[in-house]
This record gives structure tokens, sequence and C-alpha cells, in this order.
């Protein structure tokens, strides 16, 4: 019995130990858990970046994915306050490919919500985190008040992402939020896309600039830059390089600063008189072709459109032929396309009232390679589709 004794509370004291381990190791992986070590979400996980520019000024709404994830269509609804915010200024899309890349979509602004699709036929769009897949340029309220603040919203419930097999992913958004702040910001960035070769001026404009600021472009070293106002600086690339989806940094002396994310902000030949498609920003890939084909069957109520964009320095030449299912040419109509400059027309505005015939198809040839987008449009729905080039003839 006293030997009995002796050894329970030896027992209950190692018994107490390992019962003190297993609580601590629990403890620790718990910890971990909520320190960032658990499995990422298994969908679509968006964040909105804050940011800042002052009153007249320009800003970036900038979507980044959270984590690399294939993405071969999407659709984004973007609520825009135009309380602190002014007018919409351009839409690109970026994908990791870079000046490959097969992104493309349509940005369709109703009231003061944007309305983004996206198709990607590779579904690269979104498997990299280097860079937003999305930026919405817009100017700030020249009344704006300092310290004013706007919401940068992307409604999850109105929008959509599929996988490469058509498949909706779950989704989750972190929202942002843009303050008027500051006195410096980047307006654009010229030419914003195309190879240029070593020894190329890349021209900032903006506000704010001041003497003795620094310029710098990621990726890209730079031989020499040169603040000409305090809205412009040049800046001479030490290398060959396409600014597509680069971003570009100003650093003033007294520490102020402004980033922007290059893309081709190209000139418009006047508006489409069909107030959807005036309404439409077409986000071309950066790709580029010579000749092509789009085929289409507009239903009721929709119609068909093509978006044209030169990013060169040289004009182009395109002449575009609509055909009958079997090839033969039914109309035709040329288009000369100045440097950096785009334009969208429905068919019956190029072909002098003439559609889509069923079956039919439009070929493209250009005289040096430009952008080309498809833009198929639904009257009710107040939508516009991104229909892609093809090579294969029809």
């Amino acid at each position: 019995m006293a030997h009995g004794n002796v050894r329970s509370p030896a027992w209950q004291s190692t018994e107490w130990f390992r019962m003190l381990a297993v609580f601590l190791v629990t403890g620790l992986l718990l910890t971990a858990g909520r320190s960032g070590h658990a499995d990422p979400f298994a969908g679509v996980s968006l964040k909105i970046l804050n940011a800042s520019a002052p009153p007249g000024g320009t800003m970036q709404l900038a979507v980044e994915v959270t984590e690399p994830i294939p993405i071969a269509t999407g659709s984004a609804a973007i609520v825009l306050d135009t309380v602190v915010l002014g007018p919409l200024m351009g839409v690109a899309l970026y994908g990791p490919a870079g000046a490959q890349s097969d992104a493309a979509g349509t940005a369709v602004v109703s009231g003061n919500r944007l309305r983004v699709r996206t198709v990607s036929p590779s579904s690269a769009f979104g498997t990299s985190t280097a860079a937003p897949i999305l930026t919405v340029t817009m100017g700030v309220r020249a009344d704006a008040l300092p310290g004013a603040q706007a919401s940068l919203v992307l409604d999850p419930a109105a929008s959509f992402w599929l996988d490469p097999s058509g498949l909706p992913y779950p989704q989750q958004v972190r929202n942002g939020t843009f303050q008027v702040a500051g006195t410096v910001s980047i307006d654009d960035v010229i030419p914003g896309a195309g190879l240029l070769p070593a020894g190329s001026t890349v021209v900032v404009r903006g506000m704010g600039f001041q003497p003795g600021a620094i310029v710098e472009i990621d990726g890209v070293p730079l031989a020499s830059a040169a603040v000409v106002s305090d809205t412009e600086v040049d800046a001479t690339i030490g290398i060959s390089a396409d600014m597509y989806g680069r971003r570009v940094r100003v650093k003033n002396p007294d520490l102020s600063r402004a980033s922007y994310h290059a893309y081709l902000r190209a000139a418009w030949l006047g508006r489409s008189a069909r107030a959807l498609l005036a309404d439409t920003d077409p986000l071309f890939s950066p790709q580029t072709f010579t000749g092509a084909f789009f085929t289409a069957s507009p239903g009721a109520g929709q119609f068909f459109g093509l978006a044209l964009q030169n990013p060169a320095a040289a004009p182009a030449d395109v002449t575009v032929e609509l055909r009958s299912k079997d090839g033969t040419p039914i109309a035709s109509a040329a288009v000369t396309l100045p440097a950096r400059t785009r334009t969208s027309r429905e068919l019956s505005e190029l072909f002098a009232g003439q559609s889509m015939p069923a079956g039919g198809f439009l070929a493209v040839r250009s005289s040096s390679p430009v952008q080309m987008l498809g833009l198929l449009g639904d009257e009710t729905a107040g939508t516009v589709e991104p229909v892609l080039a093809s090579l294969v003839f029809p």
C-alpha cells in the first residue's frame, strides 16, 4: 500500500506534464494558423489597393489577385464614387505574359457603375501577383477637399470569374479607400505600350513634379531623366523595352511621390452614334495583327461592332470586308488610323446600313500591325461582349 502511495503522485506528475505539452503544441498550431499559414482561399481572392491623389490630379483604381489563379472569363462590377472622383479616363487589363498577353475585354459605363468583361483564351489572366490584373484611371475633382475620401468598391454580388472549364469560382473581395491628399500625381505615360529601342524617350505627364525629381520604371534602367516642367518629366530608357503594364514612379526631393501602371491611352477618332457602343471602352490585348477574321451571329436586340487601335508611331491603313457565309464580298470599308489612335464602329456605320448576314464574317487587313477586337452588344441587357480576332479562315 505504501509503495502504491509513492507511485501515484509520480504518475500524476508525469501525466500533468504530458497534458501540458499537448496543450502547448495545440496552442502553437492554432497560433500558426491564425498568423497567416492557413490554406489559401479556394477561389478568386481580390483586393483593391488604397490610393491617394491631389485635387485636380489623377488616380488609378488597381485590382490585384492575392493568390495566382487562372481566369478564362470574368465580369467585374465596379462602383464609381463621382462625388470625389471625376471623369473616367481609361481602363486596362494586364496579363503575366507582358506584351504577349492574350487578355482582352470591354468596359461599359452606366451611371456610377462600370462593368468590365474579360476573356483570356490561355487562362493566363490572374496567374501573377506581380502587377494588378485591372486598373481604372480616373480624374480627381478639382473642387475635392483635401482629406475627403471615396470608397473603391468591386461588388462581388454582381461579378463573376470562370475557371478554364467554364465553372464559376467562389470569390472574396477586399475593397480599398481613396483619399484626396498630396501634391503630385501621374496622368499618363507616353507611349504606354509598344516595343521601344534603347535611347527612346518616355514622357511622364502629371502634376506636382519638382526640379530634381527621380523617375523609376520597373525593370528598365534609365540613361537619363529631365524635369521639363511641373507637369512633365522625360526619361530616356537605357535598354529596349515594352512599357505595357510597367509601374512608373516619380519621387520628388521633398519625398512626395506618385506611381502609375502604363497602358496605351490612344486618342479616339470620333465616337459611334450608337449610345451603348459610345459608352464602351474596348480593352485590347497588346497582340497585333495584319490580318484577321471575326464571326458573330447577333440575335434580336443585338449588334456587332469592330474596334481597331494603332499602337505604332506611324499611320496604318485598314481594309474591312463584310462577307457572306460562302466568302463572297458584300461590302468594303477603308479606315486610316493615325499613330496611337483608336476607333469603334457598329457594322451599319462602316457599311452604310449593312449588318452581319447569317453565317457571315468580317475579313480585316492592315498595312501594318494593329490591335483588333470585335464587340457584340446587347441593347436589352446593356452589355458588350469582347470577341477575339481569329487567324483561321471561317
